[in-house]
């Protein structure tokens, strides 16, 4: 896995923080949100749940479960979420975002071994993560969450280009 500045543990605070608000910015405004909500919503709704579990692997700062369970409790929904991330300092920085949201919990895990049982959740979801692997590395990723996810796997994510890679950098500025 390729990491990122934002993974290492030696990072001042300020610049984790600021690449996190960075990520949310980028999945506002280049429609991961609207991507990962419609896939979810769509599978909700095909398939009639009242309540959902979702894991969420690779959570970050914990934007998405955030926006998830904003939407099931509009939706009346009852929602079970997992955000797991590798990073302690990532998580720290997930509470803020969690804090008002009881039906998210944090763990540190590592999605390469997931800390839930077999067919333990509805929904296993990724996104923004898997472009980190190799092809290999995400098929073994991918056969492990089937394990655990009982109704489906959501990816959303990037194919790296070089237009993007530099273009990227411009989405938060602007």
């Amino acid at each position: 896995m390729a990491r990122e500045m934002m993974d290492s543990p030696d990072n001042p605070r300020e610049l984790l923080e600021d690449d996190l608000r960075n990520l949310r910015i980028i999945n506002r405004y280049l429609g991961n949100y609207r991507a990962v909500l419609g896939g979810l919503a769509r599978l909700i709704e095909e398939q009639k749940l009242k309540r959902f579990s979702l894991l969420d692997v690779g959570t970050g700062s914990a934007d998405i479960p955030a926006l998830i369970a904003s939407w099931a409790r509009r939706h009346h929904l009852t929602a079970e979420i997992i955000g797991l991330d590798p990073e302690p300092a990532t998580l720290r920085a997930a509470v803020k975002q969690t804090r008002n949201f009881p039906e998210i919990a944090l763990v540190r895990g590592d999605g390469r071994a997931l800390p839930v049982a077999s067919d333990s959740v509805d929904f296993v979801l990724t996104s923004q993560m898997l472009h980190h692997f190799s092809e290999d590395d995400i098929i073994n990723l991918l056969r492990g969450w089937s394990r655990v996810a009982r109704r489906a796997i959501i990816v959303c994510d990037l194919v790296r280009h070089p237009v993007a890679y530099h273009g990227i950098r411009l989405v938060p500025k602007l």
